[in-house]
């Protein structure tokens, strides 16, 4: 499995619905997703372009099980926390449903940013 190409692919998804939703917002002139907006943007493409690119630059880095973790959980964390943040700004759903979903997928990406940074570190020593 190559994390780094993964990702990159992952994250030009996740810009194509940034753009879509933010030419939405335009062209509607109603800006109550920016904030889903702008998450899409960092959390999907520049976060995931910026992992690819360390992958790609230590390639053994991505041959790890805390590789895989990090793809696995930074993917849930990052889709549960951007679906929480547009039911929020959304006015989509009452607080009871995307509260818990704030903490679980902050506690997942918090999780998934601990196994990349051990990679980075032990990579960082070669």
């Amino acid at each position: 499995m190559k994390i780094d190409r993964l990702f990159l692919v992952i994250a030009a998804i996740y810009i194509l619905v940034g753009m879509g939703l933010g030419m939405k917002m335009g062209m509607t002139q109603d800006f109550s997703h920016r904030t889903t907006h702008t998450h899409i943007n960092l959390l999907g493409f520049v976060s995931m372009t910026l992992f690819a690119l360390v992958y790609r630059v230590w390639p053994a880095m991505q041959q790890s099980v805390l590789a895989k973790i990090h793809f696995f959980a930074y993917q849930l964390g990052a889709l549960v926390m951007v679906s929480a943040i547009f039911l929020k700004y959304g006015g989509h759903a009452e607080e009871g449903v995307y509260g818990p979903m704030f903490g679980a997928s902050e506690a997942v990406l918090v999780l998934a940013m601990i196994c990349f940074l051990i990679g980075v570190l032990r990579s960082a020593r070669d």
